[in-house]
C-alpha cells in the first residue's frame, strides 16, 4: 500500500512540474511595459521621435489583446518582445490581426 502511494505522489509531482514548464515556458506574456519599451525603441530608431507615446498609454494599448485569449495573446507578446526591426513588428501586427499572407 505504500508503494502505491509513492507512485501516486510521483505522478503527482510529474504532472504539477508539468504543468509549471507549460506555463512559464508557453502561457506567460512578457509584460507590457517591456514589450512596449521594445516596441518604442525600434521605431524611435526608424522614424526619429515619437511625440508623446508614453510606456503607460503604450502597454493600455496591449494589455486590450488580453481578449484574444491566453495563448494567443502570450504568442503575440513574444512576437513583439523579440521584434528587432520594422519588419519584425509588421509580422506581429499581421499575426494579431490575423493576416497571413505577409
Amino acid at each position: 500500500m505504500k508503494k502505491v502511494g509513492k507512485v501516486m505522489l510521483s505522478i503527482l509531482a510529474i504532472l504539477v512540474l508539468a504543468i509549471v514548464v507549460f506555463w512559464i515556458g508557453w502561457l506567460k506574456a512578457p509584460s507590457a511595459e517591456a514589450v512596449c519599451e521594445n516596441v518604442i525603441e525600434i521605431m524611435t530608431e526608424e522614424f526619429g521621435a515619437l511625440g508623446e507615446m508614453s510606456i503607460e498609454e503604450c502597454s493600455e494599448e496591449f494589455q486590450k489583446g488580453k481578449y484574444q485569449g491566453l495563448m494567443p495573446y502570450a504568442e503575440e507578446m513574444k512576437c513583439y518582445n523579440k521584434a528587432e526591426s520594422l519588419s519584425d513588428l509588421e509580422i506581429c501586427e499581421a499575426m494579431s490581426t490575423g493576416i497571413e499572407s505577409l
